[in-house]
């Protein structure tokens, strides 16, 4: 196993390299002082990273996993307690979507790793945040796309399984490559892809990835700034002109 500790120059992603870092030093602290701390909703990939970091260190954790199939979960070094909260909202509007309850959430100035899953159980919105921003969902959030809301923590910290239909979509695309994938899901031309791309707009499986040329496989997930995620649900096989057939979806 690489030594984790001497370097972090294997993680591309600025953003993912910055929590991880943090990570570290918070563990190191612990190792001298023992001195308790949870670390921030993190993606599949960081907590990939910050679980091997965490062993590789020989640090004992534990994780807070807010839902049955949660994205984004927390790990806890030490006695740190009540890491997690979540708020529920009753009724919901229809035409409120994830990216307007974020949206909101964002607005009150909490930044994204402090806030966990986001699902909808038919006309109802719930959502995990850490305890430090409580206070400001509880006190800010009155209103989601110009309808009033008022939130109430749960008694117990987990979030339903979420509901949503699957409008599952499929097409074919010349190669298995980021760029191609991007012009089909979004009606884009390759050239308006690989700008959207180039521009750092564009995430594979959690992770800015710039490149157009990036391969792509059955289950990734794909989150385009301003737009929404994506799902790549399955690969086929290929038409008579070489084109490849995929069925994908978008996600929540």
């Amino acid at each position: 196993m690489r030594n984790l500790t001497n370097s972090l120059n294997y993680i591309q992603d600025r953003d993912t390299k910055k929590t991880i870092k943090d990570i570290l030093y918070k563990a190191a602290i612990y190792l001298k002082s023992s001195k308790s701390f949870n670390t921030d909703f993190l993606t599949p990939t960081e907590f990939k990273y910050a679980c091997e970091l965490l062993k590789n260190m020989d640090i004992d954790f534990s994780i807070v996993e807010p839902g049955a199939d949660t994205e984004r979960k927390v790990i806890i070094v030490g006695d740190e307690k009540d890491a997690v909260k979540v708020f529920y909202i009753e009724p919901i509007h229809q035409a409120i979507e994830h990216r307007d309850v974020l949206g909101a959430l964002l607005s009150l100035g909490i930044k994204r790793c402090k806030i966990g899953d986001i699902v909808f159980c038919d006309d109802r919105l719930e959502f995990a945040i850490l305890k430090d921003v409580v206070d400001d969902v509880k006190n800010g959030l009155t209103s989601i796309k110009n309808s009033a809301v008022r939130p109430v923590i749960k008694d117990i910290p987990f979030l339903h399984e979420p509901s949503f239909d699957i409008n599952l979509k499929s097409g074919s695309i010349s190669s298995l490559r980021l760029d191609a994938l991007i012009a089909l899901m979004l009606n884009y031309s390759r050239n308006k892809a690989q700008k959207h791309i180039k521009s750092g707009k564009v995430k594979l499986n959690h992770e800015i990835n710039d490149s157009v040329d990036a391969k792509i496989e059955e289950n990734d997930e794909i989150s385009v700034s301003g737009i929404g995620r994506f799902v790549l649900e399955s690969i086929g096989g290929n038409s008579k002109k070489g084109r490849i057939f995929i069925k994908y979806y978008k996600k929540g």
